[in-house]
């Protein structure tokens, strides 16, 4: 059977991993259909998706070329890992993505 390749979007805002952006690209999907290609985004679970939010498959070569740059930032963008301490205490936490080790404690205040 013939795969094909798709864009997968992850729709719904959510202040956790998606805050005030409506739909994000997240991964690259090889699939004979769309619907196996969804169905296999959510098998894989690479990314959370939260009650309000859903994924959807959509062939690589309907993409604009703007919308291309998007994913390959999105998918091959890999985030470099730092090590981090807590906020508060200072009690070193281990190695995080940098955006989030500026912003993380290690659980000593309730």
């Amino acid at each position: 059977m013939k795969s094909f390749n798709y864009a997968i979007t992850r729709h719904g805002s959510n202040a956790f991993n998606q805050s005030m952006c409506e739909q994000q690209y997240i991964d690259i999907i090889s699939a004979p259909n769309r619907d196996a290609a969804e169905e296999r985004a959510y098998a894989k679970g690479k990314d959370t998706v939260y009650a309000n939010q859903w994924l959807s498959a959509r062939l690589l070569s309907s993409l604009s070329k703007i919308d291309c740059e998007l994913l390959e930032m999105a998918v091959y963008y890999e985030e470099e890992e730092v090590e981090a301490a807590c906020i508060v205490c200072g009690k070193p936490i281990g190695k995080l993505p940098q955006w989030k080790a500026g912003y993380s404690w290690c659980g000593c205040v309730a």
